[in-house]
């Protein structure tokens, strides 16, 4: 497995959605965007990534539009639906995934959603 195949791209973008949505904080579109600090990879790959997501419902809260430059992926209230969190948990890929990750991500992921909150009290 690599960091920029699609079970792992999916694995962080779940996982940082189902943890904001937990942790009542509105997820930063940037924090899981391609490039972001959580998914290292190009933008013509990340929204392939997350119209599948979308497609599949495992996630909501998205507007989708196409343009003469491509597939456009705004974020306006997005959520984790219990589809995708049954996948984020029970999947044998995204347990891979998970494994594959480590520690170091659901530390960086803990630290992602904890600076979030904080960026709100101020």
């Amino acid at each position: 497995m690599a960091y920029d195949d699609m079970e792992v791209v999916m694995y962080k973008i779940l996982a940082y959605l189902y943890k904001c949505n937990k942790s009542g904080k509105e997820p930063e579109f940037l924090d899981y965007y391609a490039g972001g600090s959580l998914v290292k990879t190009n933008q013509v790959y990340w929204n392939q990534i997350m119209k599948e997501l979308i497609d599949l419902g495992y996630v909501r809260g998205f507007l989708t539009r196409e343009t003469k430059d491509g597939l456009l992926i705004q974020q306006d209230c997005p959520q984790v639906t219990f589809a995708g969190r049954t996948f984020l948990k029970e999947n044998s890929r995204m347990n891979e995934a998970k494994d594959f990750l480590g520690d170091a991500f659901e530390k960086v992921l803990t630290a992602t959603v904890e600076a979030l909150a904080a960026s709100v009290r101020m």
